[in-house]
């Protein structure tokens, strides 16, 4: 989860020293009632859920150019304006939340048979 030129510079064996960001947007996001979710049906389902959900977030990224920072279980971690400094980091993440929780209504929960809700949090700075 290393932004392209940090991973090339390392595999060609440069060091690279760590960078500040004086401004950025971060989001988290959560799937609601996942904890439900898991406790009511099989493994498989919810690596098949998550999977869906997050190939969607995942080409999200793209077309608004923020940063994939790190998914755990159902929590998922973006920031804008990081690798490269942008003064639209805030529209930029405030698009991708819409554009996710569009996205999440196309991924059923394996329970319900409804689609996921998810819940957006984030931090400007």
């Amino acid at each position: 989860m290393l932004p392209r030129h940090i991973a090339n510079q390392l595999k060609e064996g440069n060091s690279v020293k760590a960078g500040e960001f004086e401004v950025c947007t971060i989001l988290f996001s959560d799937v609601v009632t996942f904890t439900s979710i898991c406790a009511a049906c099989e493994p498989i389902h919810i690596v098949h859920l998550l999977n869906s959900m997050y190939s969607k977030f995942d080409r999200l990224t793209s077309i608004h150019d923020i940063y994939k920072v790190e998914t755990i279980g159902d929590a998922y971690m973006v920031v804008g304006g990081v690798p490269i400094p942008t003064g639209s980091h805030a529209h930029r993440v405030a698009n991708f939340a819409l554009g996710m929780r569009i996205a999440a209504r196309e991924v059923l929960n394996p329970v319900t048979g409804q689609p996921i809700q998810v819940r957006v949090m984030n931090q400007a700075n």
